[in-house]
């Protein structure tokens, strides 16, 4: 399912991309309308716009519970980790329970919250369960939106 509601122009890898996190995401068990490929997300930040488009969001309840960010890195995804969690703790409120970060090779899950990490195969991605996917969203503040903001913004602007 196609979510992004503004037409992006998509590369072939970025259907590739798309196309594998969603089958992978279904093979685990996910119901394929929480499966929105191509979300979209427009960052403003000292008079600069981003607009990103994510390979995939899983989406629960009308709440975003996990985003996935790619990364084409061949050298691994740990250079990419605080860029994704910055991501994922701007891109909603209440923030997604997980960030998945992976290059189609390597998995990084990173718990929104904590900032703690797993690095691994596609057994990284958690298994669907609605029960724990749903949990209570965050309801105090567990990081600094300014903070956040700033992190995203030297990441998207290469500096």
């Amino acid at each position: 399912m196609e979510y992004c509601p503004r037409k992006v122009d998509k590369t072939p890898l970025d259907k590739e991309v798309a196309k594998n996190l969603k089958e992978l995401f279904l093979a685990k068990g996910y119901p394929e309308h929480s499966l929105k490929t191509f979300a979209p997300f427009t960052f403003i930040f000292n008079d600069t716009t981003f607009n990103l488009i994510l390979p995939l969001i899983v989406e629960l309840k009308e709440r975003c519970i996990l985003l996935c960010h790619y990364k084409s890195s061949v050298r691994g995804l740990l250079s990419f980790e605080r860029e994704a969690l910055a991501l994922a703790r701007v891109f909603s409120s209440p923030p997604p329970r997980y960030a998945l970060l992976t290059n189609l090779q390597m998995f990084t899950l990173i718990d929104v919250r904590s900032g703690k990490y797993e690095i691994g195969g596609v057994e990284k991605i958690p298994d669907y369960n609605p029960n724990i996917l749903l949990a209570e969203p965050f309801d105090d503040a567990f990081f600094d939106p300014n903070v956040e903001k700033r992190l995203l913004y030297l990441y998207l602007s290469g500096g």
